[in-house]
């Protein structure tokens, strides 16, 4: 007796022990943030745990009995069968996502099966919403970050082909004014010859603005005034639009801003290209206008603005265009980073605009409105200095008073060496060649007589400014022209400024030449009464 009533309390205590884990375990599962499913043997919901019945596509009390089919499309029920078959047959099957409407938008699950025993099988399923938009979002960083890193590639592109190009330009040109000279009455060819080297000018005048355009130039704050950079990037802005659209520009005298030359001709540019991509193929006319106005709180507070604008007066940049316009939602977005109308369009010239202005303590305005065009309004702050009239250039030099001059022509190009070499013996000076840094320095060891020093910025043997600090040790006082197919700027940015160093552009004219011809003579003037 005493027996049995121990086997049935033992009995009882591990019923209530297996009751008590299965009590665990079902805590243990409802605690989970997963939604957690067993199907029974005809692929029916027989055990819900679920955390969040939110979360669910319906409640648990309706689920439970009812097939997957009763709740979801043939796509997903054919992938939840096709799984539960796999691990019924003790595999593994692969996870699965699918989509659930709750109601406030769809829900991405992801789903993981595996066999419990009796032919029933518990699939887990993880809401996956956050992490995939989060991936999302990742992968949408990094394709802007890769189309910022190509646009940048862009610009050094951009530069490199505008210096090497501009060697280049440097031989027709300088070839073609030393032939003309050397011709002399044969009017016809002394004629072909004055169109080549007007058109090396112009093809120097747009690698000059691809320079700048590909940020060859340092950042800083100067006084300019907005119509000079406009007439500075015109050539560039012309031969970017296309043959369908007109191009106006009305320049009227400002005030000075503090602004970054470069910046503001990127501005000037991405504001132009946009109007003239909105005409698509209809073409039409784009309007560049520049001037003064003073603005108010009242209308500041309804422009995109720095927060450091104030009411006051401003210099004003206005690009308009007659197409197709934009409707109030298009308008909302233009500024968002990468949206875009244009099926192949970058969508960013609206945004590095504002950040440009902003960096200038500006602000701007886009009208619009469909079938009306676009105006854009940029208003940067006025600088108290009103813009001076551009120096003269200097005088051209009559070459019977600047001859013998002994000139070091340093480049590692042959034909732009030759090209020098010939123009300054037609201008009476002697002309002395050198292929790289160290031949040049060896030279002016052995001559005692070079008055001044013509140099490359960019040599591969040695560099352009390593060559200056050399020749600089040999002879303090040397008159030093530095010639560089790259921006005046970025030498400004590494040679030092002294008042016996000069920079000549390439390609170059022959005034151009001329005048550093005469600034090197009267240099040599005050070295000879120095001593």
């Amino acid at each position: 007796m005493g027996t049995k009533a121990t086997v049935r309390a033992e009995g009882v205590r591990g019923k209530a022990s297996a009751l008590a884990e299965a009590a665990d375990a079902d805590l243990f599962l409802l605690a989970m943030p997963d939604l957690i499913f067993v199907f029974d043997e005809q692929s029916r919901f027989q055990t819900i745990y679920a955390q969040n019945e939110a979360l669910l596509a319906a409640p648990a009390r309706v689920l439970r009995g009812r097939r997957i089919a009763d709740f979801f499309p043939a796509v997903v029920v054919q992938a939840f069968d096709e799984r539960i078959a796999i691990a019924r047959a003790g595999n593994v099957p692969p996870p699965m996502e699918y989509d659930v409407d709750l109601g406030d938008g769809l829900r991405r699950f992801e789903g993981r099966f595996s066999h419990v025993g009796d032919g029933r099988v518990l699939v887990a399923c993880r809401d996956m919403t956050e992490v995939r938009a989060e991936e999302a979002r990742r992968r949408e960083f990094t394709a802007r970050l890769t189309e910022a890193q190509k646009l940048e590639s862009l610009g050094v592109l951009a530069g490199g082909i505008a210096h090497d190009f501009n060697n280049l330009l440097t031989t027709i040109r300088g070839n073609a004014a030393a032939a003309a000279a050397a011709l002399g009455d044969q009017e016809l060819v002394v004629a072909a010859l004055d169109d080549i080297e007007r058109a090396s000018a112009r093809a120097a005048e747009l690698c000059r603005q691809m320079l700048v355009y590909g940020g060859r130039a340092p950042k800083g704050s100067f006084p300019i005034a907005l119509a000079s950079v406009v007439e500075e990037t015109r050539l560039l802005l012309e031969a970017s639009l296309g043959k369908q659209v007109s191009f106006k520009v009305l320049s009227k005298e400002g005030p000075t801003i503090l602004g970054d030359a470069a910046e503001l001709r990127q501005l000037t540019m991405n504001l132009v290209t946009n109007a003239s991509e909105a005409l698509d193929e209809q073409g039409g006319t784009v309007t560049v206008e520049t001037g003064e106005r003073a603005f108010s709180e009242e209308e500041l507070a309804t422009m995109y603005r720095s927060d450091e604008t104030a009411p006051g007066s401003f210099a004003t940049l206005v690009v308009r265009d007659d197409g197709p316009g934009m409707d109030a939602e298009v308008r909302r977005r233009i500024f968002e980073p990468f949206f875009s109308t244009k099926f192949a369009g970058r969508g960013l010239g609206l945004t590095a605009a504002l950040g440009i202005i902003r960096r200038h303590h500006g602000a701007i305005h886009v009208e619009s409105s469909p079938k009306d065009g676009t105006t854009v309004l940029v208003a940067i702050p006025a600088n108290a200095d009103r813009p001076t009239p551009m120096e003269a250039p200097p005088p051209t030099t009559d070459p019977g008073h600047s001859q013998g001059l002994v000139v070091l022509v340093v480049d590692d190009e042959p034909q732009v060496r030759r090209a020098a070499f010939r123009l300054l013996r037609q201008e009476g000076h002697e002309a002395i060649e050198a292929a790289d840094g160290f031949e040049a320095e060896r030279i002016l060891r052995e001559r005692a007589d070079i008055d001044m020093v013509l140099l490359d910025l960019t040599m591969p043997v040695r560099s352009g400014v390593e060559t200056f600090q050399a020749l600089r040790a040999e002879e303090p006082s040397l008159p030093v022209v530095f010639s560089s197919g790259y921006a005046e700027e970025e030498l400004r940015s590494r040679a030092p400024a002294e008042k016996t160093l000069n920079y000549l552009p390439k390609p170059y004219s022959r005034d151009e030449l001329r005048a550093v011809l005469a600034w090197a003579l009267t240099a040599r003037r005050l070295r000879r009464r120095a001593t």
